[in-house]
C-alpha cells in the first residue's frame, strides 16, 4: 500500500473528529490529483495527527521525568508535531506540483501537434483526437478522457472539454491557457493567413512562456544556492571543527552529539531544497520510453540481474574489513588475512554503503537512459531528416523519393536505418506511408505523430505534404532550440552546486576529520609530557572522547547522503520531476565523492599527522 492510500485511508475514517474548511489551494490541488475524498477530511486528519503527536510525545516527557530519564529528547520532539500537520496539507500541493510540471514537459509538442492538425483540417474534434493518440503524458490523457465524455454525451460540445483541459493545467502554466485561447479564436478567423498565423502563435506563447519563466526561475538561483552550500558544507564542519575545542574544557562531545547535529543539518537542507524546487515553472519532459530490461535489473554480459541483491553483496564483500574493524574494538582478536581490517579501518564501511547505494540506483536508471538518449538521438536526427523531406515534397517528388533522398542525405546516423525499414516496407510490402511508419517502432511518438501529419497530407497531394513537413520542421526546430537554450542557462547556475557535491564538500569533510585527529594526538601526547606532576591541568583540557576513526565513518556517510540530497537538488531543477536521471546523477556522483574525499583523507593524514 503505497503513502497516498495510507493517508487517504486515516484521513477518511478519522479526519471527520477535526473537520474544517479547507483552504481554495489544498482544494484545487486534491482536484487536479482525482483523489476520492473531501479535502475538509485531510485538514481533519492533519489536525488530529498533529494533536495525537502532541500527546504521545508530552506523555513520553512526563513518563522519562517520572522515572529519572532525561526527558529533553521528547521535549525537542515535541515541535515535530507542528510539522506532521504541515506534512500533511502540503504533500498534496506539493505532489500536484510536481505532476503538473512533469506533465507540462509534454505541453509544447501537444500544441504543435493542435495547430498543424488544425492547419490540415480545421476541425477540433479531429485535432483533439490526434492529440489523445500520439500525446504523451497526463494532459494527452486528458484529452483521451475528454474525447471520450463528448463521445458518450457527457458533455455537450468539443469546446467545452477543451476548455476544461485549459481551466485545469492554466493553474500551473498560464502559456499554455493562452494557446489554448488562440485555438478556440483561430475558428472565429475568417482569413486563412490570420487563422495560420494565429495558430503559429499558439507555439510561440507557450516557448516564450516558458524561456521568460524560467530564465527568471535561473536569476533568482543564486541565493538559495549559496544558503545550500553554507547548510550543507560550511555551517555544520565549522561547528565540528570547534567540538574539540569544547571537549578540552570537560564538555564531551559523543558520537550521537554529532551524528544529532549533522542529520539535523541534513533535514535542513532537505526542506530547504524542496521549497527552492517547488518553485520551479514546467520546462520540457524526457520522452516515455520502453525498458528494455525488467525495472531494478542490470545487465552484465548477456544475463539481466536484479540490481538490489547485487547491491547489498557488494556492500557486503567490501564492508567486511570494516565490520572486522569495529569487533576487533569490542576485543575480538583478529587472525591471518582479517588483521587487514586494522590498515584500512573503517573506511570499507563507508564505501560499503556508497558503492551498495551506487549500484541500486544504477540499476533502476541505467537501461531507461540508455533508452531516453536513443528515443533523443532519433529525434533530433529526425528534425533534420524532415527538412529534406520537405525539400523534395517541394519539387513534386513522391513521398517514397523524399524518404530515400533523406535517407542517402542522413548517412552515418541512426535515424538512416530508421527511414530505411520504413522504406523497405513501402516498396517491398506496398505499404502507405501512415502504416509502414506505424510497422517501425522507434520509440518516440513525437516521430510518429510526424509522419501521421504527413501521410494525412498526401491525400491532399504533394505541395500539402511539404507544407505539413515544413510546419513539423519550424516548430520541432523551434522547441529544440529553446530546450537547448535552457539546458545551457541552467547549467551555468548549477555549476557551483555540482561542484560542491563532486569537489568541495567530500574536500572539506576529510580536513575536517584529519583536524580533529591531530588535536586528538596532540592533547594526547601533551597528557604523556606532562604526566602525573600536571594532572589537575590535564583534567581540566582533555582529549575528545570521539576517536578519528568513528569520527570518520560520522562523516563519511554524510558525505553520501549530502550527496544524495544536493544532486537531487540539481537533478530536479535541471531536468525537472524525472527519478531516472535523478538515480542515474546519484549512481555516478557517489564514486566520485568517495574517491576525493578517501584520497584527501588518506594524503591529509599523511602529511598532517604522520601516518596513513
Amino acid at each position: 500500500m503505497n503513502l497516498e492510500k495510507i493517508l487517504v485511508r486515516f484521513c477518511r475514517k478519522f479526519g471527520r473528529f477535526m473537520s474544517s474548511k479547507a483552504s481554495a489551494e489544498l482544494r484545487d490541488s486534491m482536484e487536479f490529483l482525482g483523489w476520492d475524498i473531501n479535502p475538509d477530511l485531510v485538514l481533519g486528519g492533519a489536525k488530529l495527527a498533529m494533536a495525537l503527536t502532541f500527546v504521545i510525545l508530552a506523555s513520553l516527557s512526563g513518563i522519562a521525568f517520572f522515572f529519572g530519564i532525561s526527558p529533553i529528547p521528547f521535549i525537542v520532539l515535541i515541535p515535530f508535531s507542528i510539522a506532521m500537520f504541515y506534512a500533511i496539507t502540503e504533500w498534496p500541493k506539493s505532489l500536484a506540483k510536481q505532476n503538473a510540471v512533469r506533465s507540462l514537459g509534454h505541453a509544447p509538442y501537444i500544441v504543435a501537434q493542435l495547430s498543424v492538425s488544425l492547419k490540415q483540417t480545421p476541425n477540433l474534434e479531429n485535432a483533439m483526437s490526434f492529440v489523445a493518440n500520439y500525446g504523451e503524458g497526463d494532459m494527452a490523457r486528458d484529452f483521451k478522457r475528454a474525447m471520450w465524455s463528448v463521445w458518450s454525451g457527457k458533455t455537450k460540445d468539443i469546446y467545452s472539454s477543451l476548455e476544461a483541459i485549459s481551466k485545469k493545467w492554466g493553474r500551473f502554466s498560464g502559456g499554455f491557457q493562452r494557446s489554448v485561447h488562440l485555438v478556440k479564436a483561430s475558428f472565429f478567423e475568417k482569413d486563412i493567413k490570420r487563422k495560420f498565423e494565429m495558430l503559429d502563435k499558439t507555439i510561440e506563447v507557450m516557448l516564450d512562456d516558458i524561456t521568460s519563466r524560467m530564465r527568471e526561475y535561473a536569476m533568482d538561483l543564486h541565493m538559495p544556492t549559496l544558503v545550500l552550500f553554507s547548510l550543507g558544507t560550511i555551517v555544520p564542519l565549522m561547528v565540528i571543527s570547534i567540538f574539540p575545542l569544547v571537549s578540552f574544557f570537560g564538555f564531551q562531545i559523543s558520537p550521537v552529539s554529532i551524528t544529532g547535529f549533522l542529520a539535523l543539518s541534513l533535514v535542513a537542507c532537505f526542506l530547504y531544497s524542496n521549497m527552492v524546487m517547488k518553485k520551479r515553472p514546467a520546462t520540457f519532459s524526457s520522452a516515455e520510453v520502453k525498458a528494455s530490461l525488467p525495472p531494478g535489473y542490470l545487465k552484465v554480459g548477456k544475463s539481466a540481474i536484479p540490481s538490489t541483491p547485487l547491491a547489498v553483496a557488494a556492500g557486503l564483500i567490501i564492508g567486511a574489513p570494516g565490520i572486522f574493524y569495529v569487533l576487533s574494538k569490542t576485543g575480538a582478536v583478529l587472525l591471518g588475512p582479517m588483521a587487514i581490517a586494522n590498515v584500512i579501518g573503517s573506511y570499507s564501511i563507508i564505501w560499503a554503503i556508497g558503492i551498495a547505494v551506487s549500484i541500486h540506483f544504477y540499476g533502476q536508471s541505467a537501461h531507461l537512459k540508455k533508452e531516453r538518449e536513443k528515443v533523443k538521438r532519433l529525434e533530433t536526427q529526425f528534425v533534420d531528416s524532415l527538412y529534406h523531406i520537405k525539400n523534395h515534397l517541394s519539387d513534386g517528388r513522391p513521398i517514397e523519393s523524399a524518404v530515400d533522398f533523406a535517407k542517402g542525405i542522413m548517412s552515418g546516423t541512426e535515424i538512416k536505418g530508421f527511414l530505411e525499414r520504413i522504406l523497405n516496407n513501402m516498396k517491398r510490402r506496398s505499404m502507405t506511408l501512415e502504416i509502414a511508419a506505424k510497422e517501425v517502432d522507434s520509440g518516440s511518438l513525437m516521430i510518429r505523430s510526424a509522419f501521421e501529419m504527413i501521410a494525412n497530407s498526401i491525400r491532399k497531394g504533394g505541395k500539402a505534404a511539404a507544407q505539413t513537413a515544413d510546419m513539423m520542421h519550424q516548430y520541432m526546430t523551434r522547441i529544440r532550440d529553446v530546450e537547448r537554450e535552457l539546458s545551457i542557462l541552467l547549467s551555468k547556475s548549477l555549476s557551483m552546486m555540482k561542484a560542491t557535491v563532486l569537489f568541495f564538500a567530500p574536500i572539506v569533510c576529510a580536513i575536517i576529520v584529519v583536524l580533529f585527529q591531530l588535536i586528538t594526538n596532540t592533547v594526547a601526547s601533551a597528557q604523556q609530557e606532562f604526566g602525573a606532576s600536571q594532572y589537575m591541568l590535564m583534567q581540566i583540557f582533555t582529549a575528545p572522547a570521539i576517536s578519528p576513526d568513528v569520527l570518520a565513518l560520522i562523516v563519511g556517510i554524510y558525505v553520501i547522503a549530502l550527496n544524495y540530497v544536493l544532486i537531487r537538488y540539481v537533478s530536479r531543477i535541471r531536468f525537472g520531476v524525472d527519478s531516472v536521471s535523478f538515480k542515474f546523477e546519484v549512481s555516478k556522483s557517489i564514486p566520485i565523492t568517495l574517491v576525493i574525499f578517501t584520497a584527501t583523507l588518506l594524503i591529509s593524514q599523511a602529511m598532517l599527522v604522520g601516518r596513513i
